[in-house]
């Protein structure tokens, strides 16, 4: 099937005094006629950033796609029939090797989390490789799902840089910056349990906003690697 791309280029910069660059809004229209074979099916498209090698591993583009879009207005990474098959052929050639997760895991716990995003992010460096492939975006959304859990302020507070071949994106990690963006402070009894939740890798597991993330976290994680039970 050929392939067609659209380029413009946009012209960014940082604001006196700040090391943040300016965010960019865009629309994307297409013209012409969507063939009577394609109508009533879901068109998967590709939106690609580019940034200068400079700004690798110091600046990660977000993109937030509007509300109606199937893949990121809950977070959830949907796939259709033809991806599922694709995912499933892929899965079952390719050695996984963070699976299965050990019995002594503790959903509740900031290290074990921290330990598993860190198999999964190894895993897709050594192992897949293929950074455009199926197999790539699903175990990128695992690897998202663990380091939020691990770090559960992200993108705020204190975490360790991630490889940067690991893109910020998909539609878990999209939706949870956006949600984080869009309720920076979460207050319980005055305290601000962000903070709360990550001032040591040994916090409070009692602190009720944490167990819910986590307990969240751990349902959509299963969720997530359950597309392994058919392979």
């Amino acid at each position: 099937m050929p392939q067609l791309h659209a380029t413009s280029t946009a012209l960014l910069k940082a604001g006196p005094g700040d090391d943040k660059l300016q965010s960019l809004s865009f629309s994307l229209q297409f013209l012409g006629h969507v063939p009577i074979a394609l109508r009533e099916r879901i068109i998967p498209i590709e939106i690609t950033i580019s940034l200068p090698d400079s700004l690798a591993c110091s600046v990660y583009p977000i993109l937030s796609v509007a509300p109606g879009s199937r893949r990121i207005t809950d977070g959830v990474a949907k796939l259709t029939d033809g991806e599922r098959d694709e995912l499933r052929r892929s899965l079952s050639s390719t050695p996984i090797i963070f699976l299965p997760i050990t019995a002594d895991f503790d959903h509740r716990n900031l290290q074990d989390w921290a330990s598993l995003s860190k198999r999964i992010g190894d895993w897709l460096l050594r192992v897949v490789a293929e950074r455009r492939s199926i197999i790539w975006r699903w175990g990128r959304e695992a690897f998202w799902i663990t380091f939020v859990a691990a770090y559960p302020s992200f993108p705020r507070g204190d975490w360790p840089r991630w490889p940067c071949e690991i893109a910020l994106d998909g539609p878990f990690i999209c939706h949870w910056v956006e949600r984080q963006q869009t309720s920076a402070h979460v207050e319980d009894g005055g305290e601000d349990v962000a903070d709360a939740m990550h001032d040591s890798p040994a916090v409070d597991t009692n602190i009720p906003l944490l167990r819910d993330v986590h307990a969240e976290l751990w349902a959509r994680l299963q969720n997530h690697l359950s597309v392994l039970r058919d392979v």
